[in-house]
């Protein structure tokens, strides 16, 4: 009996947690389309990937870079249906490990994400969301706009966003969920995100 109110009460708490990220998530997203009317920096032309990854690969071409550790359909700002791989093993950026992850649409890949979770403090969390934005500006120059940021205090989400001339957008988004809102630790989490152009200049 002990046992089924202990798995019980683990359950519970860990719908709770998925329900608090969401609500940060969700805040996030928000934050992202107050991006959508920002000018970009004319000096950044064309974004053609990250890495071996280039935007237009087939999902084939891609599984044989990668080592796949999940792979599910899912969705992701306005794209609709979309098959994602998740890559085996880690890359060190700025000293942050990444994980990577790859959307693909009809069979082409049109978007990665470089995701690193963190057990971290409020402040702690800014300090990795700046280190990782020095990064962004120092390769490909200034953001479109200042960050934004809103703090609830027990969570906080912090977004910038690079768009390219041929439409393609790096974005870096950072959330911070509070050990009161988790129940467990506090919890950092950063996403790269490189978006594959749509099909028309900005310019």
């Amino acid at each position: 009996m002990k046992f089924v109110e202990k798995r019980i009460g683990e359950d519970m708490k860990s719908k709770k947690t998925e329900r608090r990220w969401y609500i940060a998530r969700t805040s996030l997203m928000l934050l992202l389309l107050s991006l959508s009317l920002s000018c970009h920096n004319e000096n950044r032309k064309t974004l053609k990937g990250y890495g071996d990854f280039l935007f237009g690969m087939s999902e084939m071409e891609v599984r044989n870079k990668i080592n796949v550790t999940s792979e599910k359909t899912g969705s992701i700002f306005d794209y609709g249906p979309l098959q994602i791989l998740d890559a085996a093993g880690e890359i060190d950026i700025g000293g942050m490990k990444f994980r990577r992850r790859l959307y693909f649409k009809k069979n082409r890949l049109i978007l990665i994400q470089l995701i690193n979770k963190e057990t971290e403090s409020k402040v702690g969390c800014d300090f990795r969301f700046d280190r990782a934005f020095g990064l962004i500006k120092a390769k490909y120059g200034n953001p479109d706009m200042d960050i934004k940021k809103k703090d609830f205090d027990i969570t906080k989400v912090s977004v910038i966003k690079f768009t390219f001339g041929d439409s393609a957008i790096i974005t870096l988004g950072g959330t911070w969920v509070s050990k009161s809102m988790n129940d467990v630790v506090d919890e950092c989490e950063l996403r790269i995100t490189y978006e594959a152009p749509k099909g028309g200049k900005v310019f």
